[in-house]
């Protein structure tokens, strides 16, 4: 009898799909959960911004879509993919950990701590907890060092050989305040040796704009 594993992860770049498919490949049957009411850019930045704001909507998906799913069915394993649009409750999730008895809880961190302060609130409801950040896997014992997976189209990238280029480097990421700061410098210093650039500062809403230039003296300069 194939294992159970109900995955909850955010919906980023469709990499749930991929983890979905390899999970399906090594024979468990999978469900999976959105880890917020929402994945519109308004609400996911309101979310980030502060989870009290879609509390409500939280509550709705929870009652209407979570509690059904779990209540009809027992897993073997609950993986949390743990990101920064996570809105489910500690109650929330002690709720789904007392509806599974029987299943081996994981919750695996795809950022620091630092910028996850809920996460050490749910430590508590899960047997092993994993991260990718190398700095917190040193520095607490808690955690075991997993680095990112890969899609396996990717492979396929370093299989295609060119002999001209258009850029001298890239950088495509999300455009978090020191992130933009440190990007941007370096490819100031880089100007000298790696004249033709690509440097793309992604921001998942405009109200995620607005408030990043409001909050970050590191970010009142950006376009």
């Amino acid at each position: 009898m194939a294992k159970r594993l109900l995955l909850i992860a955010p919906v980023f770049f469709g990499y749930y799909k991929n983890i979905m498919e390899e999970a399906r490949s090594l024979g468990f049957e999978v469900d999976y959960l959105c880890d917020a009411p929402s994945d519109s850019n308004v609400s996911k930045a309101f979310g980030r911004i502060n989870k009290k704001f879609i509390q409500l909507s939280t509550n709705r998906y929870f009652s209407n879509e979570i509690k059904p799913l779990i209540g009809k069915n027992q897993y073997d394993y609950v993986l949390l993919i743990g990101g920064m649009t996570f809105a489910l409750t500690e109650k929330m999730m002690e709720e789904i950990r007392k509806s599974q008895t029987n299943a081996k809880f994981m919750m695996y961190q795809w950022d620091s701590e630092k910028n996850l302060p809920y996460s050490t609130k749910i430590h508590k409801y899960f047997d092993e907890l994993y991260t990718f950040d190398r700095i917190d896997s040193i520095s607490m014992d808690k955690y075991k060092f997993l680095p990112l997976f890969y899609n396996h189209i990717y492979e396929t990238i370093g299989k295609t050989k060119k002999n001209t280029y258009k850029y001298d480097c890239m950088y495509v990421g999300t455009a978090h305040p020191q992130k933009y700061y440190d990007i941007n410098r370096m490819a100031r210093g880089l100007k000298s040796v790696m004249p033709n650039q690509f440097i793309y500062h992604y921001m998942p809403s405009v109200l995620k704009y607005v408030y990043q230039k409001d909050k970050s003296t590191l970010f009142r300069k950006a376009k």
